[in-house]
């Protein structure tokens, strides 16, 4: 149903990000989405369809007709969506470091995710990396011009990694990298600051190192906090990187009255998305009036051909320059 059609949205976040998941009895009243099972910071595909598809109508009110054909019609259902959004899994989590001020971690586990949905929205294998080391103890893989290793140690927040520099690893993030939101930080950062760590690791960091806020109404008569009004929120820090999966049909006819329409094919639906959705920056839950939830985002569809080795070469070339002064050291 889908075939050559879907895409890949990579996303990250520019400000901090509060996509909720309701109250709870926690030192969080208001936490993040999360997966159940592994405890994962997520934004769900309603939240994110749902922030899109008001980018898009907020943009240019004349597009509704259309954004309406692929979306469908909003309170009356009639037919439904041609494009359909998967939860925004966490690739990436920003970590404190001794060494260039932080890291962007990930783990075995969020690597396999990742790959799996790769092959799912193209048909295709991304790349091959063994990532049995990261798992081992206390082991981390970085890349080879990584700049946040000393004595092949890495100290993220108060912990110290054995750190290895791994080709296939190497190899991975500087195809990665090709297809990252187009910010300043990530072009002249992402590939020298980059860490595998074990999952329990990863788990541990994105559980206890995400950004808590406390909040508060100020009664202006007293002065103090209006009764029960302190709370605390979390939210997913700036630098995260996400990606959601977008897949596309056929639009749909109205199933009432005997109404007609145009079908739009798979293929065009998919055209149309990318020219409406042509913004680089877009909002994400809640506290927009704060200056919350703004990400940048790139759309991703199959890859172009370009060979790993290649790749690695472009990566490794970004590294040197950084290293010569070109870059953010």
């Amino acid at each position: 149903m889908y075939d050559n059609t879907a895409m890949i949205m990579m996303m990250s976040t520019l400000t901090p990000t509060h996509a909720g998941s309701g109250t709870q009895l926690s030192y969080v009243d208001l936490p993040i989405q999360r997966e159940p099972h592994t405890g994962f910071p997520k934004i769900e595909a309603s939240t994110l369809k749902g922030c899109v598809r008001h980018a898009l109508t907020s943009k240019d009110k004349s597009k509704s007709e259309e954004i309406n054909q692929i979306f469908g019609e909003p309170d009356k259902g009639d037919f439904a969506s041609a494009v359909a959004f998967s939860d925004a899994r966490l690739l990436f989590f920003p970590v404190k470091s001794v060494l260039g001020v932080f890291a962007w971690v990930t783990c075995p586990l969020a690597i396999q995710k990742f790959m799996d949905d790769y092959e799912l929205a193209t048909g295709e294998a991304f790349t091959d990396l063994n990532m049995n080391s990261a798992n081992s103890g206390s082991g981390a893989l970085i890349t080879e011009s990584c700049r946040l290793a000393a004595d092949n140690k890495i100290m993220l927040e108060d912990y110290v990694f054995e750190a290895s520099k791994d080709e296939k690893f190497n190899d991975f993030i500087a195809s990665l990298g090709e297809h990252l939101p187009n910010n300043t930080m990530m072009k002249s950062r992402f590939f020298d600051h980059v860490v595998m760590v074990s999952d329990d690791d990863f788990a541990g960091f994105v559980k206890f190192s995400t950004e808590v806020n406390s909040r508060i109404k100020i009664n202006p008569a007293t002065g103090t906090v209006d009764g029960a009004a302190l709370f605390t929120e979390e939210f997913l820090p700036a630098e995260c990187i996400l990606y959601s999966l977008i897949f596309f049909t056929n639009t749909h006819l109205p199933q009432k009255n005997g109404e007609q329409g145009t079908i739009k094919e798979k293929e065009h639906v998919r055209e149309s998305f990318t020219k409406l959705f042509a913004e680089d920056v877009f909002q994400v839950g809640a506290d927009s009036s704060l200056g919350k939830g703004m990400i940048m985002k790139r759309l991703w569809e199959k890859e172009s051909g370009a060979d790993n080795s290649q790749k690695r070469e472009n990566g490794n070339k970004r590294g040197n320059e950084n290293e010569n002064g070109d870059g953010n050291a």
